[in-house]
């Protein structure tokens, strides 16, 4: 809910070259949707991680957490890093200075990459964009 409004803002301002396609429905939905993702962009977090296990190209942004502790289990993934080689300690209730410190240039290049590197997703081709499943 937190991210809601700032996920709204940028999708906004991609117009339209960016999409927020996680239902907000049940597990199982958000998993169908990411098993179709042409490419997953996120912080460390469920999503990113179900998206590794689903073999989804992804690109992990890792600031307060360590990636080569937390992060994605691919060898494909791509991590973008802000912050210290040793990451300081979590504050939940704050955003975290490292993330901050990605920058959108890092992570379109990290973006670019892991799409040169993409497997397609089951059931779709190159130039199809794959659609959120039917809520209930």
């Amino acid at each position: 809910p937190k991210e809601d409004e700032p996920t709204a803002r940028l999708v906004a301002l991609a117009e339209g070259a960016l999409h927020d396609a996680l239902p907000r429905g049940t597990l199982v939905d958000s998993m169908a949707c990411l098993a179709r993702a042409d490419l997953v962009i996120g912080s460390d977090s469920g999503p990113l991680h179900i998206a590794g296990w689903l073999d989804r190209p992804l690109v992990g942004l890792y600031g307060p957490t360590d990636p080569a502790v937390y992060g994605p289990v691919r060898d494909h993934a791509i991590v973008v890093r802000g912050g210290p080689d040793i990451p300081p300690p979590r504050v939940r209730d704050r955003v975290s200075p490292a993330m901050l410190e990605i920058t959108v240039e890092a992570v379109f290049d990290a973006a670019k990459r892991a799409l040169s590197r993409r497997p397609i997703a089951a059931g779709a081709t190159e130039s199809s964009t794959p659609s959120p499943p039917a809520g209930p």
